[in-house]
């Protein structure tokens, strides 16, 4: 039977030692051969170690991350299963591509499900049919976001415009709806991006073009239902070139009110 070296790196006592106590108790292959409560001390026992299997909390005091150790190790030398608290969580690890995501507090045969499945020798990605079911929602008409609740499938024609604020998104939807994400607009930009009718046109909006009745010589962009975004000089060309490839005179769209 092949032995995983294994690392666990949780900031929690209590979590660390439970999960310390669950593999040791369910699992004949796992050693753990050190465990690590901070990111820095994180990162040097992998370096001294060299796991198999990492299990990696995403969620760490003063403002770091599981992230963050993946960052400076990366290529990771191990097998990493993250372990969160909310769906957010989960969505950026399946971006970081780790080979599972678990929820605190762990429920044991999820654990076990998890071990079982990344210690398998020749496996297909756990993410591989997550992936493929939102590869195909992006790939038609709808995009998937995720926040501490679940997730929302949203139709794209729906949204007005995304708005930046810092760190947070606020995304308008129609019929005076709105939802706010903890995240850069870039990520958003980046979603939509295959979405021809989404447009980057200053750096706080991305605006539907499907949506958009009227703009100003200030850069004013207005859309449906009485909502306001703006375009900024760097933008102004894109933007313009859009509407004057549909056949619209391009004086004709700054003038108008």
């Amino acid at each position: 039977m092949k032995k995983f070296k294994t690392v666990i790196v949780e900031n929690n006592p209590d979590n660390l030692r439970n999960l310390s106590v669950a593999l040791e108790f369910n699992f004949k292959n796992i050693v753990i051969a050190d465990v690590a409560e901070n990111i820095t001390d994180g990162i040097i026992s992998v370096k001294k170690t060299i796991p198999d299997l990492l299990f990696l909390s995403c969620n760490f005091p003063e403002g770091r991350s599981g992230f963050d150790l993946l960052s400076s190790l990366a290529p990771t030398p191990a097998r990493v299963i993250m372990i969160g608290q909310t769906m957010e969580d989960a969505y950026d690890a399946m971006k970081a591509r780790v080979a599972d995501f678990l929820l605190w507090p762990i429920d044991m045969q999820e654990l076990i499900a998890s071990v079982n499945w990344v210690t398998k020798e020749q496996k297909p990605s756990r993410w591989h049919a997550y992936e493929y079911m939102l590869h195909m929602l992006n790939e038609t008409n709808r995009i998937t976001l995720f926040d501490s609740n679940g997730f929302h499938v949203i139709e794209t024609g729906e949204i007005l415009k995304l708005e930046a604020h810092s760190n947070y998104t606020d995304i308008f939807l129609t019929g005076d709806r709105k939802l706010t994400y903890c995240r850069m607009l870039k990520e958003f930009e980046d979603l939509l991006r295959q979405h021809s009718n989404f447009m980057r046109t200053h750096r706080s909006y991305i605006v539907n073009l499907d949506h958009v009745k009227s703009y100003t010589r200030h850069g004013v962009i207005k859309l449906t239902e009485g909502h306001v975004a703006h375009c900024g000089n760097s933008f102004r060309e894109s933007f313009l070139h859009h509407f004057t490839q549909a056949g619209q005179p391009e004086e004709s769209i700054q003038r108008s009110n």
